[in-house]
């Protein structure tokens, strides 16, 4: 049995934090897009070059380039109260359908799977909320959706999932990092990266991640900005020696157990110059297929 490495990338501008605050008080995102735009032709740039595909997660939303704001949807009263209602022109970090055209125009063919259309929180949703975010991504998307990563972790309900011809739902291991900040600190630094086998649950197949990203490394930036004072006690280039090495820890335990590893981030965590040269080494590594293939989570289906 060959060892299995997927890849799952989540572009959400704007969407991401919506529901909590503006992008303007969002210490992780640029203030109009443009780096995390880089960050995405740089990731693409770098898959071409070593044969790797990836699957990215998208809020529907992106997709529109203007909206005036108005969605018509079994949505709570506030829920779009953040939209713009605008243009990618004006308001870059809550439209971006050039973003997922890059995706698709790539050599390498990538999945483009959806992260809702406005990043509900699946669990804390009624379905009718679930079923209109579901059928407004099909009508977006120019090919089949098979797979979701829901918001935050959130699992949704799989008869509802099925309805809809998703297949493959992505969802967190039971691990938490220590609530002390000592403890959180520490544990980031030496953590290990959990084994993915995939399982099928109620006629959906469950690819396994950690619940805090691993192909991004927090002790080396914030999204686009700085890290935590604490980690840049560590000289940068020891902390990327060290995300160097925890990359590879997963790629090493999944051809020794002959098991998979599934590695994840947010889009705006590589926005960095700091994550660029640790991401690099693992994906020439991996592009050298030396007893490990890499899938997207649509071919969990086949």
């Amino acid at each position: 049995m060959t060892a299995t490495a997927r890849i799952s990338v989540e572009i959400e501008l704007g969407w991401g934090f919506h529901d909590k605050k503006p992008p303007s008080a969002v210490a992780e995102l640029s203030d109009d897009g443009s780096a995390e735009r880089a960050a995405l032709r740089w990731l693409l740039d770098l898959c071409d070059e070593f044969g790797i595909p990836i699957t990215f997660n998208m809020v529907g939303h992106l997709l529109l380039d203007s909206c005036d704001g108005d969605h018509d949807g079994p949505h709570p009263d506030d829920w779009f109260d953040r939209d713009p209602g605008t243009d990618a022109d004006t308001d870059p970090l809550f439209y971006a359908p050039e973003m997922a055209e890059w995706i698709r125009d790539a050599e390498v063919d990538h999945e483009l799977c959806t992260h809702t259309f406005s990043h509900v929180l699946c669990d804390e949703v009624s379905d009718a909320v679930l079923n209109w975010e579901l059928d407004r991504v099909a009508e977006l998307h120019t090919e089949d959706v098979v797979s979701l990563v829901p918001p935050r972790h959130r699992k949704p309900p799989s008869d509802l999932l099925q309805r809809h011809s998703i297949g493959v739902l992505r969802l967190p291991v039971d691990e938490r990092p220590p609530s002390n900040p000592l403890g959180r600190y520490l544990w980031t630094l030496t953590r290990n990266n959990p084994l993915d086998e995939p399982t099928t649950v109620n006629g959906v197949v469950e690819t396994y991640i950690s619940p805090v990203m691993t192909l991004s490394a927090p002790y080396l930036s914030r999204g686009v900005s700085a890290p935590h004072p604490a980690y840049r006690l560590l000289p940068e280039a020891i902390r990327q020696r060290r995300h160097e090495g925890f990359l590879k820890s997963g790629l090493d335990a999944a051809i020794r157990t002959e098991s998979g590893v599934h590695y994840w981030t947010h889009l705006y965590n590589i926005a960095h110059r700091a994550q660029r040269q640790p991401l690099r080494r693992f994906m020439m590594q991996l592009g050298r297929n030396e007893g490990i293939t890499t899938d997207r989570m649509a071919d969990l289906t086949r």
